[in-house]
């Protein structure tokens, strides 16, 4: 299809598509994979590229989806924010390879996705979501990577802002993994000396 019939979002599709085939990162990887097959499983793109496990091709899978659709993905704080700077690290490495209006519709995305990160909306919910699981974790005695914390630094904070606010403030935080029981694990660190038992505030599944 000549160039100048293409439709504004057609035309930002066709150069997303040559940039990620140009790309010699993982997404330019997986794309030209997934160009040369569609049908081609992630666990056989991952034993392609030597990765071993899929779980990091359906991770680049979701960006290229982003990328290709100019679409806010769907997920917590911290997804939000690692799709942000996977945009903008995007545009930087292919700049020349993109029009102003494709930059330019990649920063508004890039924008977005920070906005919604910081959406007192999203992280309310996600923090609920992870009390939950958090709680449901310690009743099935899962394994995971946990978060803890002495109660003195919970109601004492290392670095406190000024004003009401104390979401802000800053304190002492123990991140660990374990494969077995992560509440066990944690309640097993009392051994540094600490007058207080530590207290667990989340378990990743």
């Amino acid at each position: 299809m000549p160039e100048e019939s293409l439709t504004p979002d057609q035309k930002y599709r066709k150069e997303i598509e040559e940039a990620l085939d140009a790309s010699q990162k993982r997404l330019g990887d997986v794309f030209r994979a997934i160009k040369e097959d569609e049908n081609k499983s992630p666990q056989s793109i991952a034993d392609d590229l030597g990765i071993g496990t899929p779980g990091p091709v359906y991770s680049v899978l979701r960006s290229i989806e982003t990328l290709l659709e100019c679409k806010r993905a769907v997920g917590g704080t911290t997804s939000l924010r690692e799709k942000a700077r996977m945009i903008r690290g995007f545009i930087n490495r292919q700049q020349a390879n993109l029009s102003p209006e494709t930059i330019q519709r990649l920063v508004g995305l890039a924008d977005e996705h920070d906005r919604y990160a910081i959406n007192e909306e999203t992280v309310a919910l996600e923090n609920e979501r992870n009390e939950k699981e958090t709680k449901e974790a310690v009743t099935n005695n899962q394994s995971g990577i946990y978060v803890y914390s002495y109660k003195h630094y919970l109601d004492f904070p290392v670095v406190q802002t000024s004003g009401d606010d104390d979401s802000k403030h800053r304190t002492y935080l123990k991140v660990g993994m374990s494969a077995r029981d992560a509440f066990v694990r944690v309640k097993g660190q009392n051994t540094t000396g600490m007058p207080e038992q530590p207290l667990l505030l989340r378990i990743y599944n």
